[in-house]
């Protein structure tokens, strides 16, 4: 299988470091995140790791599970030149 090279920042919809500080921040292993929102662990590795964009729907699914503003997974300004 071939490995997915990472998407530049500026073409991710959402921050990959907020959704995995987020995530470490409730307590919950990718396993029980990807279950809750009903997508794969993979794909939510990929998410965090930057390799894959998270579409607005799934951005809009985390915020409500997660009980946060959607902008605090969002990418930020300063992360686009990074």
């Amino acid at each position: 299988m071939p490995q997915r090279t990472r998407v530049p920042h500026g073409s991710l919809n959402h921050s990959p470091e907020a959704l995995r500080w987020t995530r470490d921040a409730k307590g919950l292993r990718q396993r029980e995140l990807a279950d809750a929102v009903g997508i794969s662990r993979s794909y939510l590795s990929e998410l965090e790791c930057g390799t894959r964009s998270a579409p607005p729907h799934l951005l809009n699914k985390l915020a409500a599970y997660f009980r946060c503003p959607v902008t605090m997974l969002e990418l930020r300004d300063d992360e686009v030149a990074a």
